[in-house]
């Protein structure tokens, strides 16, 4: 009987980085600016998920809060700001409005007769490209830590739009790999200053973007003193270029990315990240060669460009050069030792290749740099289960769980090592909470017609194998397991 297992995601990091080794993958910030930064950073909490807050402003016993306004999504929650001291104040979610129709931006309050410190601002207006800048915020609770944590991480700003406004505002852009829940902390700069509100990063549409950014501040203060008349009609700089490309490919229009991204190459032709960014575009269009031609460029340019060698190496996989994809991640994790995704990529693409032990070594690698990784220890359970460690395999979905317990990835394979086990009820358990978290997913439909089929429940499989065979005609792409999902139909209607 055949079971569909999961893979782990083939991360594509659609990164515009030109960070060095020594500030990839989320370095914390120096303890000078961490401290300012945790002072002035509120946690905003509604049970659900969580947000951050930047404390600018004290009137009396009123302070204010700058943060994102996306955080208060959804207006049936409750909403609490948690200060540095642990202290808890409700929110009236009936209060909050955005600042102005095209920036995600708005202003919370609360009172309180404790003394908290202000954030100074300072003038986004004079940030440049390179500049050192720092994020602070809340990272979300895990199955490992419960509660949200405070945390900051430095980087490089990447292009600070100033002659246009890309949508909600978010002009700013860095390498500062951020986390979910950072979202409305505040962005620094090295003298303490606040220069911006952090609000997009990773979460961004659920996928790997690697595109942090931030509203500037000096668009804040424009919009709270009233100033809203647009500055005169300039020609675009190489960063109103970048940041216009991004914002087009956020909101899937690749091919007026690339014309942005080509014209901010024309201006700078040694732009390393611009030429990622028209590579990641190229290949979301299909043009493969094209993506493989400006990576290369980029390679050329800056030669220790470790994001570069990662995407290139995502190309090479997809057209089949495995060896070239391999060598690839070399050399990313050469110029990126704690490339946790440049590891979880190559122990896909060595297992492939039948290294089954070389992708486990990888997938512990990822583990060690980051043990709250819920992909590598799917990645590495899928290839314990290959090597006959079903109960290793099994403890590793478990800690996937634990950590994201919406991942339907780690159900579904849990559920066919359970089957393997004899635990055919705890495998549909496995699967119905897959399909609850997704229900587009097919391999779960179709491994629970499988697991209802081995119980006797012929009318129950067939109905699963249906809704497979279904998904995958819409997704496409699955060619042998709608073949397969079709004959178990057959012969259970003979």
């Amino acid at each position: 009987m055949h079971y569909k297992y999961t893979l782990p995601t083939l991360f594509i990091l659609t990164s515009l980085t030109l960070t060095p080794p020594a500030t990839a993958q989320g370095l914390s910030c120096s303890k000078e600016i961490d401290a300012i930064a945790e002072k002035i950073t509120v946690l905003i909490d509604n049970g659900k998920y969580n947000g951050s807050g930047t404390l600018i402003k004290k009137d009396g016993n009123t302070y204010s809060v700058l943060t994102a306004f996306h955080n208060f999504r959804d207006q049936n929650l409750r909403y609490t700001i948690v200060t540095p001291d642990g202290q808890r104040y409700p929110i009236n979610v009936q209060n909050i409005k955005p600042l102005g129709t095209a920036v995600d931006l708005t202003v919370v309050q609360f009172s309180s007769n404790r003394s908290y410190q202000i954030a100074k601002l300072g003038n986004s207006d004079v940030v440049q490209r390179r500049d050192n800048v720092y994020v602070g915020g809340f990272r979300p609770p895990t199955g490992n830590v419960p509660t949200p944590l405070y945390d900051c991480f430095n980087g490089e700003v990447s292009a600070n739009a100033k002659q246009v406004t890309v949508d909600g505002g978010y002009n700013l852009v860095y390498t500062n790999q951020t986390v979910k829940g950072m979202s409305g902390g505040p962005v620094l700069n090295q003298q303490g200053e606040v220069i911006g509100i952090h609000g997009r990063g990773d979460e961004f549409e659920n996928r790997n973007l690697n595109r942090y950014a931030g509203v500037p501040i000096n668009t804040f203060i424009r919009l709270s003193t009233g100033v809203t008349a647009k500055p005169p009609t300039v020609r675009l700089n190489v960063d109103d270029y970048f940041a216009l490309g991004l914002d087009k490919q956020n909101k899937g229009d690749n091919r007026g990315a690339i014309v942005a991204y080509t014209e901010a190459i024309k201006i700078n032709p040694n732009y390393a990240q611009a030429y990622i960014g028209r590579g990641n575009a190229r290949n979301d269009l299909g043009d493969k060669q094209g993506a493989i031609d400006d990576y290369n460029q980029a390679i050329k340019i800056n030669p220790n460009y470790a994001d570069a060698y990662y995407n290139r190496g995502i190309v090479r996989d997809d057209l089949g050069d495995k060896q070239g994809a391999i060598d690839d991640y070399n050399q990313a994790i050469k110029f990126n030792p704690n490339y946790a995704n440049a590891y979880i990529n190559r122990g896909i693409v060595r297992k492939e290749l039948g290294d089954k032990q070389g992708a486990i070594d990888d997938y512990n690698q990822a583990i060690k740099i980051n043990p709250n990784y819920a992909n590598a220890y799917i990645g590495r359970g899928n290839v314990r289960k290959e090597l006959g460690d079903k109960q290793g395999a099994i403890s590793d979905y478990n800690q996937a769980i634990k950590i994201n317990p919406n991942d339907a990835r780690a159900y579904n394979n849990r559920g066919n090592v359970r089957k393997e086990l004899g635990d055919k009820q705890g495998a549909i358990s496995d699967y119905n909470q897959a399909i609850k978290i997704n229900p587009n997913d097919a391999d779960a439909y179709y491994n629970r017609g499988n697991a209802r089929n081995d119980l006797g429940d012929k009318q129950g499989a067939i109905a699963d194998f249906q809704q497979a065979v279904k998904l995958y005609q819409q997704q496409g792409g699955n060619e042998y397991w709608l073949r397969i999902a079709q004959d178990r139909i057959r012969k259970l209607q003979q």
